[in-house]
C-alpha cells in the first residue's frame, strides 16, 4: 500500500517522493488534456477525398473549402465532373453541376448549410459535442479519434468517428454511420489522401456558361442528391 511504503521512508524522501509524483501526475494530466481536445479545422484549405458511399458508390475527387467574409463556397472536382456550391452571403446561392466545361443545370441552395456538407470539418455537433475515443494507426500514420453524433434534437440520423494526424491535426479518415431515427443505412467512408491549408485558387470557383445555365428540372434534396452524386459530390447529411 502507498500509504506503508511512505511510512518506511525518512520524513525528506517521503516529502520528495510526493511531490515527484504529484509532478508527474501533473504533466500526464497536462499531455493527456491536449491529446483529448477536438481540433479546431481552418476555414479555408484544399484536399484530396476518396470516398466510399453508403450505396456502394464510390468517387476520387479534389474538395475545396472556403468559409470568409469575401466568399463562401465549397467544390468538388473529380474525374466525372464538377460541383461547384456557392453560398453566397451564408446559405442563399447556388450549386452547380459542372461537365465537360459546362454547366449543366443549377439548383437554389435552398437553406443548407456550408458546415453540413458531407466531408465538412466544422459541423455544429462536431464542435460542440465531439470527444476523443483513442488513438492508434492508420496506414503507419499516429491518429487520435473522436466520436460524436448528429440528429435533429435527440433523434439520432448519423454517429461519426473522424481520426486527425497527432502531428497536424490534419483530417485523415471518417466513419460515418448513417442511422436516419435510429434505423440504420449504411456507412459512408472518407479518406483524405491530402490536406493543404490555404485558400483554394479562384478557379475553382468558376462556372462555365453560368449566365446560359438553366435550373435543375425538379430541386428538392433528393433531386439534387441524384443530379450531383453524377458529378461524383455529396449533398448534405441531414
Amino acid at each position: 500500500h502507498p500509504a506503508h511504503f511512505l511510512a518506511l521512508l525518512h520524513p525528506a524522501d517521503a516529502m520528495r517522493t510526493v511531490i515527484y509524483t504529484a509532478a508527474v501526475v501533473a504533466i500526464l494530466a497536462v499531455a493527456v488534456g491536449a491529446a483529448v481536445t477536438p481540433p479546431t479545422f481552418p476555414t479555408a484549405y484544399s484536399a484530396k477525398l476518396s470516398v466510399v458511399a453508403y450505396n456502394g458508390q464510390s468517387a476520387t475527387m479534389n474538395a475545396y473549402w472556403q468559409r470568409s467574409p469575401s466568399f463562401n463556397g465549397t467544390a468538388y472536382i473529380g474525374n466525372s465532373g464538377t460541383t461547384v456550391w456557392d453560398f453566397g452571403n451564408g446559405n442563399n446561392g447556388n450549386v452547380y453541376s459542372i461537365l465537360a466545361d459546362r454547366c449543366q443545370c443549377y439548383c437554389p441552395i435552398q437553406g443548407t448549410l456550408q458546415c453540413n456538407l458531407q466531408d465538412s470539418l466544422c459541423t455544429y455537433d462536431y464542435k460542440h459535442s465531439a470527444k476523443f475515443v483513442g488513438s492508434g494507426s492508420i496506414g503507419g500514420v499516429a491518429v487520435n479519434r473522436f466520436y460524436w453524433m448528429e440528429g435533429l434534437g435527440p433523434i439520432p440520423m448519423n454517429t461519426v468517428t473522424l481520426s486527425v494526424n497527432q502531428q497536424s491535426n490534419a483530417p485523415v479518415f471518417q466513419v460515418r454511420v448513417i442511422e436516419p431515427f435510429g434505423k440504420y443505412q449504411g456507412t459512408e467512408n472518407t479518406t483524405w489522401t491530402s490536406f493543404s491549408v490555404g485558400t483554394p485558387p479562384a478557379s475553382v470557383w468558376n462556372v462555365p456558361d453560368k449566365e446560359y445555365c438553366q435550373q435543375c428540372g425538379n430541386c428538392n434534396d433528393a433531386s439534387i442528391a441524384e443530379t450531383f452524386l453524377g458529378a461524383k459530390s455529396f449533398i448534405p447529411r441531414q
